[in-house]
């Protein structure tokens, strides 16, 4: 019998997914289920970097769905926040969580903005679903490789 979890192979086309993506566009990536925990990391974050991202990544995305929903617009698509040196991409994996993306400023907004969605497609599959009890193995654990 396997030492895996059931949900190891997903766990491992996640991670690799979110750290190729990380890879190709020279950016910092978390994944955060629709809980609020970090499920995936990509770049160069170490771990209490990754778990700070993560967390605000979920403030700015709840904050987003809340004037949403204050607003009664039509649901959060991208959010994309700029700083000095460079600028966040958050944008929701239908339902299952949020996907973040920190680049320099140097990259083109846009066309990460585009990108980091169809990722959160490609993810979308790999992460539980609201409500849904799904144990992937935590990035930072050393179990996912």
């Amino acid at each position: 019998m396997s030492s895996q979890t059931p949900h190891a192979g997903r766990a491992d086309a996640l991670h690799t997914q979110v750290q190729d993506f990380a890879h190709e566009h020279a950016a910092e990536v978390v994944v955060v289920s629709f809980d609020g925990r970090l499920v995936s990391l990509g770049g160069a974050l170490d771990e209490e970097t990754a778990e700070r991202f993560a967390g605000t990544a979920y403030g700015i995305a709840v904050t987003a769905r809340w004037a949403d929903h204050e607003l009664e617009r039509r649901g959060v698509d991208t959010i994309v926040v700029r700083f000095g040196d460079g600028f966040w991409v958050v944008s929701p994996v239908h339902g299952a969580g949020w996907l973040a993306v920190g680049a320099h400023k140097k990259q083109n907004a846009g066309q990460l903005s585009y990108r980091t969605a169809r990722l959160a497609d490609r993810v979308h599959p790999l992460l539980p679903e609201h409500g849904e009890l799904l144990e992937l193995p935590s990035p930072l654990s050393g179990a996912v490789k």
